[in-house]
């Protein structure tokens, strides 16, 4: 679908948490009708100029970034309890200078900051911030993390950090995740309301998601990893693996219906009924 490029993807890079094959994310990019897409591994650029190659070879635009960790207090602290946490943080290259700094940030993550991950600190970030595009990440990224302790003025004080820094290059995530697995959605958080102006944004997402379809046992692999990173059940993680089904059942259930257009109703409908029929799933060995 034009217009709809994913930014935040995780290769066999991201140990126990990646299943994608390089070479296999360009290919499948364009099945999907997509003109980008971006390789986001956890701490590290190992698969950069693969990627880089194998996009260019099926005419994808190839945005390389990185999650990066970072560390709580300096990447120079390394006490026990205390620096043991971390955050997440999407760093998206720009251009040439951001290439260059992106690797200098995961250098310098591991030769100063390695502490259980590779961390960098909020010093070299504003440092090599040039030339990078930074998303607030997942539901471990330092905002989400504040308002699930319920300090929103903590959640908005970072948001205005990265903004000083990063200015028209930085972005909050909109998140998406099912209420089983205990976990919120960061769209007005706190706050109970949905503001007309992401209409459009959830939209073009839902009509993706309509269009998509998983290829056969897509969904298996990385339900593996999970649950072995997880301790889950295979059958519980699996019902709730499908991401429209996430976003079908947040925006019944706390957008108001006058927010949507009809088609995304008839949409919201049919990803339940799928939810149904995923109730009994078989494992294949």
């Amino acid at each position: 679908m034009n217009g709809f490029v994913h930014l935040h993807i995780h290769s066999e890079f991201s140990l126990l948490d990646g299943a994608n094959r390089i070479k296999d994310l360009p290919v499948r990019a364009k099945e999907l009708g997509m003109k980008a897409i971006a390789l986001t591994d956890h701490g590290v650029m190992f698969g950069a100029v693969n990627f880089f190659k194998e996009c260019k070879k099926n005419d994808i635009k190839p945005i390389i970034g990185c999650e990066v960790y970072v560390a709580p207090r300096s990447r120079f602290s390394k006490e026990s309890n205390l620096d043991s946490e971390y955050s997440h943080l999407i760093l998206l290259v720009k251009n040439k200078t951001g290439y260059q700094n992106l690797i200098k940030l995961v250098s310098l993550s591991f030769t100063e900051g390695f502490y259980y991950k590779p961390r960098i600190d909020l010093e070299i970030l504003e440092k090599y911030s040039e030339g990078l595009i930074c998303l607030s990440a997942c539901l471990a990224g330092s905002i989400n993390q504040a308002i699930l302790r319920d300090d929103i003025e903590k959640a908005k004080e970072i948001a205005l950090w990265h903004k000083k820094v990063f200015g028209e290059d930085y972005y909050i995530d909109l998140l998406f995740y099912h209420r089983k697995m205990k976990r919120l959605v960061v769209i007005e958080l706190k706050l109970d309301k949905f503001r007309p102006e992401y209409k459009g944004q959830v939209e073009l997402y839902l009509k993706w998601l309509d269009k998509y379809e998983k290829a056969d046992g897509e969904n298996q692999p990385i339900a593996i990893i999970l649950c072995a990173t997880k301790n889950d059940m295979m059958a519980e993680l699996l019902e709730l693996d499908n991401s429209g089904i996430h976003v079908a059942q947040y925006l019944t259930e706390y957008v108001p219906k006058e927010i949507l257009q009809k088609n995304l109703i008839d949409s919201i409908e049919k990803a339940k009924r799928q939810l149904e029929q995923r109730k009994n799933i078989e494992i294949n060995e």
